[in-house]
């Protein structure tokens, strides 16, 4: 899953021409659920990026808030769970761009952040669904089970996409959920980092610095 990340991008190597038009959204180095967030979508030819919502709001919803966790879509259920089976089968799609991610690990001494990225590309996109409401926008993340050494941190992850799945995902009609379950992951690297993290008040670039962990406590006998 993913519940907080960074969108302080720098040029993204190979990405630089499809997420050109970015609309103007808060940066912060830990964007929680809720906030808005800059998402691509495909209008006619053209990649555009537009405010939305971080958290989908179904159209049929009364007001635009939930008191549901809608940030994230698990990719086995996307398309049967009500608040997201509408922009699935209408093929609502987005990309979400970001820096890095935040991912907690369970250990002996409590939740451990850990922040993800591909220092190679200078961040990651990921596949999303969006919905309308009246004229705003909202937007989920989709999440699969974690693959290769990010399992180690989580059981779940992102859909993370590279160029050309990313053009899959948004001008192919006919992808569905096996492509997005058997799309590689990137090249990502991941370190410890504060637990200042989990408040999403605190808003610095030491968020995602690492830090030495501690050994963990021994469990008394």
């Amino acid at each position: 899953m993913c519940g907080r990340f960074n969108n302080h991008l720098p040029k993204m190597l190979g990405w630089s021409t499809m997420l050109a038009e970015w609309p103007d959204v808060p940066l912060s180095y830990n964007v929680a659920p809720s906030a808005d967030i800059a998402a691509f979508t495909l209008q006619g030819d053209l990649w555009q990026g537009q405010v939305m919502r971080w958290g989908m709001i179904p159209s049929w919803a009364k007001e635009f808030t939930s008191n549901f966790a809608t940030f994230n879509a698990r990719l086995e259920t996307v398309s049967e769970k009500p608040t997201f089976r509408s922009a699935w089968a209408k093929k609502r799609r987005c990309v979400i761009p970001m820096a890095g991610y935040y991912e907690w690990k369970q250990t002996d001494d409590g939740k451990q952040p850990f922040y993800l990225t591909d220092r190679n590309v200078g961040g990651l996109v990921a596949a999303g669904l969006y919905e309308p409401w009246q004229e705003k926008l909202s937007c989920t993340m989709l999440t699969k089970p974690a693959m290769g050494a990010l399992s180690a941190i989580h059981p779940r992850m992102p859909v993370l996409l590279n160029p050309a799945s990313a053009r899959r995902w948004l001008e192919d009609d006919t992808v569905a959920q096996r492509f997005l379950h058997m799309v590689d992951a990137p090249s990502i690297v991941y370190w410890p980092v504060a637990k200042a993290v989990g408040n999403p008040r605190n808003n610095d670039a030491d968020l995602c610095t690492p830090i030495d962990l501690k050994p963990m406590s021994k469990k008394a006998d």
